[in-house]
């Protein structure tokens, strides 16, 4: 017997909802914890927060199943990363993640909190990635001409849940490095 009435069960708790609050939060800050060290993000699941619709989560990437050689990690950075469009300062972070996958070149993530979105225009630009969601994308206002320069997944499959919410800048017009 739960102790619960039956009008509330299948239904959380606040004690439920706490904990499902802080490990998403623990979740976000893993990176910070895991400096330098690959996080395998398959082994990381939340099913907890699932049940509670609680989770930015697509599910499991049809994708990566069908292309288990077409491969993706993500780690932190390890140490302070910017992001810089001339001499503005776009991004700053000691909890970025690089994302490496099969074929391209590394990409720094940073956490939304430490971006300066007031600088940056949200785009109607959308793409879809099989492996790892559907991304949104962020503007600048150059020269009276909107530009995308970074990305964002909301929602992401199981396999990249890690950079859920982090933003990328291109690299071929934002320069991200150590400062």
């Amino acid at each position: 017997m739960s102790g619960r009435t039956d009008a509330q069960e299948g239904q959380p708790s606040d004690k439920d909802l706490r904990c499902v609050q802080a490990a998403l939060y623990l979740a976000s800050q893993v990176g910070a914890e895991l400096a330098g060290r690959e996080v395998l993000l398959e082994a990381l699941p939340l099913p907890a927060a699932a049940e509670y619709g609680v989770t930015n989560s697509l599910g499991a990437s049809a994708a990566a199943r069908k292309r288990p050689d077409h491969t993706i990690t993500v780690s932190a950075t390890g140490d302070t990363r910017i992001a810089l469009l001339g001499d503005i300062e776009l991004a700053r972070s000691d909890r970025a993640l690089l994302l490496s996958e099969a074929g391209y070149p590394p990409v720094v993530y940073f956490p939304p909190d430490d971006v300066r979105t007031e600088i940056l225009i949200p785009s109607e630009t959308r793409t879809h990635c099989p492996f790892k969601g559907d991304a949104s994308y962020w503007a600048v206002d150059i020269d009276g001409k909107l530009r995308d320069v970074a990305w964002y997944y909301p929602r992401t499959f199981d396999e990249v849940g890690a950079i859920a919410g982090f933003i990328a800048f291109y690299g071929d017009q934002v320069v991200v490095r150590a400062p």
